[in-house]
């Protein structure tokens, strides 16, 4: 009775023995593949992120280089549009010149001394100053290739503008503010045209001797 009492209880140890491993075993394996799953989703995630990256960065890329060429475009569309302007003005100032040449062509060298003798006469008749009369006249393009006259003193006062072209009066402005000085009436008929404002006077020259040079 007691053997088989015995054997009972070995036999009932060894089936739930089993049983533990059993379950033991399918614990494992559902435990393996729960990392196996996780694992999976985790490499799944991993490339996705990946791939992510690869097309932001391809698009960052795709703007770079679009950005580059709108760059180099507007680059090179402004370098054309300086050389245009610069091109215009070259040649603005090209023909600016040859019309004062024109203008002060008109008057030989003798006429132009004298002119600038008249000038500083009329600068001490009417206004008690000396003016600083040039060696050689420069033409001043702000002053429409007229010549700018000093008061000799100290601080070089601007005394006025000897003969400003009346072609290139309508470029400068400011011209009306300065006292403009015409070499006889017909020149100063020709200065009032285009600049009605301004102050003009003319050193009554006699009219022939400005049609000594042609």
């Amino acid at each position: 009775m007691r053997q088989r009492q015995d054997a009972a209880r070995a036999e009932r140890e060894a089936r739930q023995k089993e049983q533990e491993e059993a379950a033991e075993r399918r614990r494992r394996e559902v435990e393996e593949q729960e990392r196996a799953r996780k694992a999976e989703e985790a490499e799944r995630r991993r490339l996705e992120r990946e791939e992510e990256a690869r097309l932001r960065l391809e698009e960052a890329r795709r703007r770079w280089a679009e950005e580059a060429e709108r760059r180099e475009r507007e680059r090179a569309e402004r370098e054309a549009r300086l050389a245009r302007e610069q091109a215009k003005r070259e040649e603005q100032e090209r023909q600016d010149l040859e019309t004062a040449r024109a203008w002060w062509g008109r008057l030989s060298p003798q006429q132009q001394t004298e002119l600038f003798t008249a000038v500083a006469e009329y600068a001490w008749r009417e206004s008690s100053v000396r003016v600083e009369v040039p060696e050689k006249p420069m033409m001043w393009p702000q002053y429409a290739r007229g010549v700018p006259v000093q008061v000799a003193d100290k601080r070089r006062t601007l005394y006025g503008i000897v003969r400003p072209c009346p072609d290139l009066v309508a470029a400068c402005p400011t011209l009306a503010e300065e006292l403009v000085l015409a070499r006889n009436a017909h020149e100063a008929r020709e200065l009032a045209a285009v600049l009605p404002q301004g102050r003009i006077v003319h050193l009554d020259r006699p009219e022939h001797e400005q049609l000594t040079v042609c």
